[in-house]
């Protein structure tokens, strides 16, 4: 649109849309050129439309009339607009009184979509009972009174791997140890308590088991003194010689065999005297006896 005003400016006269001025040409010559129809483009025409103002050769009465008819249009949509806000608020007010027209049962609610919810179930409140302390000790003392003979048993089971009480009186070195059907070629210091007699056996299949003989358990202790063994019998199994020791096979017994015969004079004498076991003595010069009891546990 701007071209076409300058268009015509040359001319100093309107001229009609799609004509092309007469110019001079460049070599001084004057000449006709052929007018060509000029090709209005989309944007001019739809500017042309909206924009009536802006063109030049649109009369005053037609931009009246597109301005009643942008009026006109304008009117009908701000219509249609109230009637849907109308119609929305008219929906809403239906919704609102159909929740209230449906009663809610107890424990169950209802959304925005009508959908009704079942509440979770009341549990019933439990009330704590009251105890009687008197019965609750009576019932704990009962569960308890077992675990009395446990505990004794595991207290003595102790005591007896601790090597008992008894204060040491003699200690010596032997060799060749026997346990019923098992024996022990190794050497091993041999100590005499005044309960027990304390060694270590070399076992082919449980190593070295740490054996202690309380003499109350010795039965038929007897002491050589020219082959230097003191041998004795138990009375009760041997957990860790199970399968060589039978207590209730006369042939079966413990022994052990001292290096020197010093150190079997003293521990025969202090068996007798001192530990009060009845230990027979054989084979001493001048004659020597008693008998004895010697206990065997490990």
């Amino acid at each position: 649109m701007a071209d076409q005003r300058r268009r015509n400016s040359f001319t100093g006269s309107n001229l009609p849309i799609g004509t092309l001025p007469t110019l001079p040409g460049r070599t001084g010559a004057s000449g006709n050129l052929p007018v060509l129809p000029k090709v209005q483009d989309a944007p001019s025409a739809m500017h042309n439309h909206f924009l009536p103002a802006l063109g030049p050769s649109i009369a005053a009465a037609q931009a009246g009339s597109v301005a009643a008819a942008t009026a006109s249009s304008l009117a009908s949509t701000n219509d249609m607009l109230q009637a849907m806000k109308q119609k929305a608020m008219e929906r809403s007010q239906a919704v609102k009184q159909r929740s209230k027209s449906v009663p809610r049962s107890a424990g169950s609610s209802r959304g925005d979509s009508g959908r009704t919810r079942q509440g979770r179930p009341q549990l019933p409140v439990r009330r704590p009972e009251k105890l009687d302390p008197e019965e609750i000790t009576r019932n704990l003392a009962a569960k308890l009174q077992p675990l009395d003979a446990v505990t004794s048993s595991l207290l003595a089971a102790v005591e007896e791997r601790k090597g008992g009480t008894g204060l040491p009186l003699l200690k010596a070195t032997c060799k060749d140890f026997v346990v019923g059907r098992a024996t022990c070629a190794a050497s091993s210091v041999v100590t005499l308590c005044t309960d027990r007699l304390e060694y270590k056996f070399s076992h082919n299949n449980q190593g070295r088991i740490d054996m202690v003989m309380f003499t109350k358990d010795m039965q038929a202790p007897e002491l050589d003194l020219k082959s230097l063994v003191l041998k004795f019998r138990v009375g009760k199994p041997l957990r860790h010689f199970i399968d060589a020791y039978d207590c209730t096979d006369p042939a079966h017994h413990l022994a052990l065999t001292f290096h020197e015969k010093a150190d079997a004079t003293a521990f025969g004498d202090s068996l007798l005297n001192t530990c009060k076991v009845a230990v027979q003595v054989v084979n001493r010069d001048g004659g020597g006896g008693g008998g004895g009891g010697a206990s065997g546990s490990h």
